[in-house]
């Protein structure tokens, strides 16, 4: 005996796919994909072949199929029907639908090679009645549409119009009755929507689950990649970030300023968290930024791009910006400051003693988990302007910020190690007091990482001969 959910199981080829053949010498199978191009099957039968022939387009019922495949209804006959759907989804060339092939309730869609619904019963122990939804997956609204994602499976459930009534049965958690909302709740449940008894708990936090399955192509955002989907609608945001107001504070030249050779500064990098008895100084302050964050005209053959930094960058579109948090520094004020790459320069932003202690007090606390440090000199504020970034790539613009951060942060590491400076990247930060501190939309641009930089390194930790 069946659920009776799966009498309302479809399924159907993805909408690229545009043509099937079969060779029925070779036992081959080519399907015509509008993205990936021609796919291959094989060996394959003339019955398999038929079976998915009848997946184009809108496509077909499970049992519909399994009738045509001479496997019976009782779904223990159904192994050509399995196999084939098992090896179009590797190929995530397939899709399941939940009501009538020609107006369905409901569509699932994997983004992962390794998932695919084969329909088992669910039984009549009311399990999926009574289940909550599965913790990695969520239920959002876009552009009009109901979309159920799980972040573990990295598949979705879209409501279409015929299916809004269903919207109440996702979060319904009781004995429901016989009917289309209870089968809805076992198609939910077969297909890993709702929660098992037999679960366990995942190290991963929701939050760090959804965000790796939304930026690696496997999540709801579909395909991702360079483009801009703003174009000819909105003016896109300047290279070169308008300066700022406040006084600007002229930097030191850094020129003439001798280094280690790269293999000594990456065996020589440390975290080193506590502040020295000697105060940073403007001018190793200059010389960090100079080597590290300055802007200077772009190479020839880099297209599109005015400016070039040493970080590197996709697309050269140079999103981040850098501020500085400042505590003690020798020949420089306390305060909140911009740093202007291109003309080498500060800008003293207007005081806010409240956010910048705050600031301040946040570094020295996520650098104190085992030792008491005191308050850094600086703290380097990584800032993105992400909206410049977004209008260059669509689906990863964040990702490929925080990618570009974690670069400026080795790049400290190494510059402030050259220059005999302790530095220690932290690993959160408040971007609501970034927002006090500037003044700037967060919407437009706001902070995503913090590097902590102090003084000398210590005479225990005295370096060789420098290389020149």
């Amino acid at each position: 005996m069946t659920d009776a959910w799966m009498r309302e199981l479809g399924l159907a080829l993805v909408p690229g796919v545009r043509a099937v053949r079969f060779d029925p010498q070779a036992g081959r199978l080519v399907l015509d994909d509008s993205w990936q191009g021609p796919i291959a099957f094989s060996p394959v039968t003339a019955g398999e072949a038929a079976l998915v022939e009848r997946l184009l387009g809108q496509g077909a019922r499970w049992f519909d199929l399994v009738v045509a495949a001479d496997g019976g209804v009782d779904g223990q006959q159904d192994g050509d029907l399995r196999r084939i759907c098992v090896a179009l989804s590797r190929g995530q060339l397939l899709r399941w639908y939940f009501g009538a092939p020609d107006d369905p309730a409901a569509m699932l869609e994997s983004r992962s090679s390794q998932y695919c619904l084969l329909p088992l019963p669910v039984g009549d122990d009311m399990a999926a009645a009574a289940a909550a939804l599965e913790p990695s997956v969520y239920l959002r609204q876009q552009a009009g549409q109901t979309i159920l994602h799980s972040a573990l499976l990295h598949a979705s459930i879209t409501l279409l119009p015929t299916g809004q009534d269903l919207k109440a049965a996702i979060l319904e958690e009781g004995n429901l009755s016989p009917g289309r909302a209870r089968d809805f709740r076992s198609f939910l449940y077969a297909a890993g929507f709702l929660d098992r008894p037999d679960r366990q708990d995942l190290p991963w936090e929701f939050h760090d689950l959804m965000f790796h399955d939304s930026s690696r192509l496997s999540g709801p955002v579909g395909v991702a990649g360079k483009g801009d989907r703003f174009q000819g609608r909105l003016p896109k945001p300047p290279q070169r970030k308008p300066p700022m107001a406040g006084r600007v504070v002229s930097l030191p030249d850094p020129a003439g300023t001798p280094s280690y050779s790269l293999a000594h500064l990456l065996e020589a990098r440390r975290s080193r968290r506590s502040p020295q008895a000697e105060p940073l100084r403007l001018e190793q302050l200059s010389a960090l930024l100079w080597r590290a964050a300055r802007r200077q005209p772009a190479p020839e053959h880099v297209q599109g791009a005015a400016w070039w930094r040493p970080i590197p960058g996709g697309g050269a579109v140079q999103e981040l910006e850098f501020y500085l948090a400042v505590h003690r520094c020798d020949g420089l004020e306390a305060g909140f400051y911009h740093y202007d790459g291109v003309a080498h320069a500060l800008v003293h932003l207007p005081d806010r003693p409240g956010a910048l202690r705050d600031l301040l007090n946040l570094s020295t606390a996520s650098m104190s988990f085992a030792d008491s440090v005191g308050t850094p000199d600086c703290v380097l504020v990584i800032a993105s302007r992400m909206n410049r970034l977004a209008r260059e790539y669509h689906g990863i613009a964040y990702r490929l910020s925080l990618l570009h951060a974690g670069l400026a942060l080795q790049t400290f590491y190494l510059v402030a190690t050259d220059l005999g400076l302790s530095g220690c990247a932290n690993g959160t930060g408040r971007s609501d007091l970034f927002a006090v501190l500037t003044g700037l939309d967060p919407l437009e641009e706001t902070s995503i990482g913090e590097f902590a930089l102090n003084g000398g390194i210590g005479d225990q930790e005295a370096a060789p001969r420098k290389t020149h």
